[in-house]
């Protein structure tokens, strides 16, 4: 695929033993963020301890359990670029053993319809909300969105667009990821 007719991305975070990892608690946030359904979360600062296998590094982007949490940094970024989509939530992420806390924010895209089903692969097409394997963006239906997940599937990806995807880049984020998309 040409990289530089690429329009959409998967963003993705890594995992490293070094990487603080959130513990339990944040499994709060789960309902809310399967499909975005902001009125099961509340704005109020969610504590959390790390989990007894974290590391001890912070980078700008974590995602345990499916729930994306991004740095203060990551924040500035996003809301540099303009995007005024997102349900931002206060994580404190709180390392009890040496007795640092770090905040972090849950940052959680809304759910669109933006899928091209017809140039899409899926698994168990005929389920109600299948899993796609290949996913094509119909750019026509995602408006001024810069980062959205899609509404049509149970797949919980979060997808930027290419302008995004630059600016992440230039601000050299720790652990975020990028794959092409189609569409």
């Amino acid at each position: 695929m040409d990289e530089k007719q690429t329009r959409f991305y998967r963003m993705t975070a890594g995992q490293a033993e070094e990487y603080a990892v959130p513990g339990e608690e944040i499994k709060e946030l789960t309902r809310g963020c399967e499909r975005s359904e902001f009125q099961f979360l509340t704005r109020e600062p969610l504590q959390a301890d790390l989990s007894e296998d974290s590391g001890l590094e912070f980078p700008d982007f974590l995602c345990r359990f499916q729930i994306p949490l991004i740095s203060d940094e990551f924040k500035k970024v996003l809301d540099g670029a303009g995007v005024d989509n997102l349900f931002y939530k206060v994580v404190m992420l709180t390392d009890k053993t040496i007795g640092t806390q770090e905040r972090y924010w849950l940052a959680l895209p809304p759910r669109i319809r933006c899928l091209n089903r017809s140039q899409s692969t899926f698994v168990e097409p005929e389920a109600t909300l299948p899993k796609v394997e290949k996913i094509v963006i119909n750019p026509s239906k995602v408006g001024n969105y810069k980062i959205f997940c899609i509404e049509e599937v149970v797949n919980r990806d979060i997808i930027i667009t290419a302008d995004l995807k630059t600016t992440i880049e230039e601000a050299q984020l720790e652990n975020v990821f990028f794959y092409p998309l189609e569409g």
